[in-house]
């Protein structure tokens, strides 16, 4: 599971990048990492949930604010790179959720005030 904060590394001014806070760099280094410990990549698919607008912008840095949309579109241009489907997905809105991964089942549960819960 990646938790992808930013969309793009190209932003970092760190010394030492942090490849899981963008993502850019977290979809691939969570591939690898997979691979790593046996996983093909023919054999994956990913589940998105996030994403959320929290914040109305009405300014000229409205889109560059767009962080949880952007994330999202970064995500999934990255996933395509590695031609791993999106199996499911709840991302958008305007509210955050709370997510949790059963790793022996696959299944991803998303819990918010806003929509309640869901399985993915």
């Amino acid at each position: 599971m990646a938790h992808v904060m930013l969309p793009s590394s190209a932003i970092s001014r760190d010394a030492r990048l942090n490849r899981a806070k963008y993502a850019d760099t977290a979809v691939p280094e969570l591939v690898r990492r997979l691979v790593e410990t046996g996983a093909r990549v023919s054999r994956l698919v990913a589940k998105l949930a996030g994403g959320a607008q929290m914040f109305l912008l009405a300014s000229p840095l409205a889109d560059t604010m767009r962080i949880g949309p952007r994330n999202v579109e970064a995500c999934k241009e990255a996933l395509q790179l590695f031609h791993i489907p999106i199996e499911a997905e709840d991302t958008g809105g305007n509210y955050g959720r709370t997510i949790e991964l059963d790793c022996s089942t696959g299944l991803v549960y998303v819990r918010s005030v806003q929509a309640g819960e869901k399985v993915l």
